[in-house]
């Protein structure tokens, strides 16, 4: 447990830089796929862009957790 806590002590910045990469990149993959649900017109390439917008929703939800888990652990516990 102390070894990951200094680890991320180590690396946070570059931890939440990958993590805001992880948010835009997954910000610029829902507005494609938002677009690309707006202008198809066949079933199948609504679903298509329907997962797309999963797939970036899941990005933006691992992306933003493990942002939050690693403020945690700096904010909270390394302190202690």
């Amino acid at each position: 447990m102390t070894a990951l806590v200094s680890f991320l002590q180590t690396y946070a910045v570059w931890i939440f830089l990958l993590c805001g990469l992880g948010i835009l990149i997954a910000l610029r993959m829902l507005l494609d796929a938002q677009r690309l649900a707006r202008t198809t017109l066949f079933s199948l390439e609504q679903e298509r862009a329907a997962e797309q917008i999963y797939r970036a929703l899941g990005v933006l939800a691992i992306s933003v957790t493990l942002a939050l888990f690693v403020l945690l652990i700096i904010v909270v516990i390394a302190p202690a």
